[in-house]
């Protein structure tokens, strides 16, 4: 019966010692687990902030652009207001251009005009003046 028992409590033992070496083991593997999921928040977290870089590099760069566009667009604003005072000032020189051309035009036309009256006096002079010479010499040619 003693020796029942011993076999008994020695298979106890046993098990007891199976069971702790599997609570053991798996201890070991709980550890091994836990320091992996470890391993991979401090990865996850370091890829987090690696994103949080990036994207914090992208809201930079739509800053950027955003400036840069409005900048642009500031730019083109006072290009056009340029474009527009230079229009106004090329046709304002146009039009007095187109005053100037006519006010010559006009000149040319009482040029025109005078020559005209200058060329009738200058063939009426020369007809008076060659009838003066004819008389003159028929008056010459009386008295000698």
């Amino acid at each position: 019966v003693v020796e029942r028992n011993i076999q008994g409590v020695s298979r106890d033992i046993t098990n007891l010692l199976g069971k702790i070496d599997d609570e053991s083991s798996e201890q070991t593997t709980s550890d091994r687990v836990a320091a992996n999921s470890r391993k991979r928040i401090r990865k996850i977290g370091e890829e987090i902030a690696q994103k949080e870089v990036e994207t914090q590099g992208l809201h930079n760069e739509i800053a950027r652009v955003t400036v840069d566009s409005l900048n642009t667009r500031a730019h083109n604003q006072l290009l056009r207001e340029r474009q527009r005072e230079l229009a106004d000032d090329l046709a304002g020189r146009e039009r007095l251009i187109e005053q100037y051309e006519q006010e010559i035009r006009k000149r040319h036309h009482q040029i025109e005009k005078k020559q005209l009256y200058v060329d009738r006096l200058n063939r009426e002079y020369a007809e008076r003046r060659t009838k003066l010479e004819a008389e003159a010499g028929e008056v010459r040619a009386r008295n000698d």
